[in-house]
């Protein structure tokens, strides 16, 4: 391996829990003293032509052992499956910065209050629960007096959560929702669908809901009603079900989108009949539902650094390649999910071109490497550093290169997204084609499913060029299985060889990536040779 000399590291310290600069001047005092070192000269480097092929001695240094290596630690019970926003998380992260520190990339997170650079970018994160003691549901029905001057009949029921109903869609705050009652039905042309917004919505399971409806045609989505309630027939006891927490990105509140599953007596109380399924108002009937909500603050690390590129021309664009080091933690019987495929591989195969970048010329582009965490819950850590880029002011993110998963399945082959006939469809793909025909592994257009399950998609989402490699589901998907000895690293090592390539590619070509619904099939015919 390739590291950076002592004097530079002794330029940096291990202080409050991130690796950071020692030195002045944030940032760019950071990248100055980093860069120079680290490449071992002073002078300006040497801008490789657009037609440079990748250095074959590099190449050799991304090796099946190593990325053992790295996933043997990464996907160990030590790390205890490593759960977004817990202590193994924080411990894969500070590998994966001081793995970023050896090789001499620039830090890339957060600017800290004292000026100092860091490799760590903190994101806020809320745990949230339903509280079982405090949210209710209070009903009333009133219905008219059955005689001329007679009193009306008031009916009054609360129900508990837990005892007569289970709550799906929690918020992240403590709140109360009043209002009017409607039955969804199965609307037709003689009975048209009722407006659900701002109210409560009874709804038959087996109908489809209108506002999904809606968004599957393009429409925009309706405003969503106070809450759903779902009833279930004989047999269904709310006591069994279990309070689930969740994880939310803090960027905001998060509105709660409640759904209450009740037992089919309930309905009783409403004085309707079940079997009409004609959509109707409930002017009779007003609810009250009280949300009662546990809250524990967290907070999770995404890992960034580059390498800044040696063209003065191009070095403010990027091409950042990112992979998530979080995983699904431990069962309740104690057993890890230690995620070695998922996804220490596409971590480790990261740091394999982490090391192949540090060792080798620098290309024209910066390029940045980005681990992120809750991934897992949702693609939260890449949502946060999509939203706060923390590269430093006046650099564009021109493409994006994602790893999830390479170690399993065929090993002649990985999956790639998005194909031509996906709407992200870019320039990239074409070259992405070209650097794993170079390493002897069929590129196959298999995988669109998966586009918005990995976290290129919020890089997508913001008009950026992506590509994610992908070996596909198997048996181990999130199982304790997912052990590293099940891993291929042979196939691992020639993934992350043509991911090398590709990004060399994309960091040196006259252009940089874009989308187009016709991407130009034609690629740098050179991508697959060596020096």
């Amino acid at each position: 391996m390739t590291f950076i000399r002592a004097s530079v590291l002794r330029s940096f310290m291990f202080n409050g829990g991130s690796w950071r600069s020692s030195g002045q001047g944030a940032l760019l005092a950071a990248w100055v003293a980093v860069s120079s070192a680290a490449w071992g000269q002073e002078a300006a480097p040497e801008v490789p032509p657009p037609d440079a092929p990748p250095p074959a001695a590099v190449l050799h240094e991304i090796t099946a052992r190593e990325l053992k290596a790295h996933v043997a630690f990464l996907a160990s019970d030590l790390l205890k499956g490593r759960d977004t926003a817990t202590p193994e998380s924080r411990l894969a992260a500070e590998y994966l910065a001081a793995q970023l520190l050896g090789h001499g990339a620039t830090p890339g997170g957060d600017v800290l209050e004292d000026g100092q650079a860091s490799y760590l970018q903190k994101f806020p994160l809320a745990r949230v629960a339903p509280d079982p003691e405090t949210t209710t549901l209070e009903v009333i029905v009133e219905t008219p007096a059955e005689e001329e001057g007679g009193q009306p009949v008031r009916k009054t029921a609360t129900y508990r959560m837990g005892r007569d109903f289970q709550l799906l869609g929690v918020g992240t705050q403590t709140e109360t929702r009043s209002g009017a009652v409607v039955f969804a039905g199965r609307p037709t042309e003689a009975a048209p669908a009722v407006d659900e917004a701002g109210v409560f919505v009874i709804r038959d399971p087996s109908a489809p809901s209108r506002r999904l409806q809606r968004q599957a045609e393009g429409a925009d989505a309706p405003k969503p009603p106070l809450a759903t309630l779902l009833y279930r027939g004989a047999g269904f006891d709310p006591s069994q079900g279990r309070v689930r927490s969740s994880l939310t990105l803090l960027e905001a509140e998060r509105p709660a989108d409640p759904t209450l599953i009740l037992p089919e007596s309930a309905r009783e109380l409403l004085g309707f009949d079940p079997n009409d399924t004609t959509p109707r108002a409930l002017p009779q009937v007003q609810m009250t539902l009280n949300l009662g909500v546990t809250r524990e603050d967290l907070f999770d690390h995404n890992v960034v650094g580059f390498f800044p590129g040696s063209d003065p021309e191009r070095t403010r664009e990027v091409i950042i390649l990112s992979a998530h080091y979080d995983h699904i933690g431990v069962a309740p019987n104690g057993e890890v999910f230690n995620g070695a495929d998922d996804n220490a591989s596409g971590t480790a195969g990261l740091l394999e071109v982490l090391e192949a970048l540090a060792s080798g010329p620098r290309p024209a582009r910066t390029v940045a490497f980005l681990w992120v965490s809750g991934e897992e819950k949702g693609l939260l850590g890449s949502r946060w550093f999509a939203n706060h880029v923390s590269l430093p002011e006046g650099y564009e993110i021109v493409g994006n290169v994602n790893m999830d998963m390479i170690s399993r399945n065929d090993p002649l082959a990985i999956s790639l997204t998005p194909s031509d006939k996906h709407p992200s469809h870019n320039t990239i793909v074409a070259h992405a084609v070209a650097a794993c025909q170079a390493e002897g592994i069929e590129a196959r257009f298999d995988a669109d499913q998966y586009f918005f399950r990995t976290d290129s998609a919020n890089f997508a989402r913001k008009g950026i060029p992506v590509v994610f490699f992908f070996c596909g589901i198997h048996p181990d998907y999130h199982r304790v299985s997912d052990d590293v000895d099940k891993g291929d690293f042979d196939k691992a090592a020639k993934v992350t060889r043509a991911v090398y390539r590709l990004v060399w590619s994309l960091a040196n070509a006259t252009d940089r990536p874009r989308v187009t619904a016709e991407a130009e099939t034609k690629t740098d015919p050179n991508i697959g040779s060596t020096d």
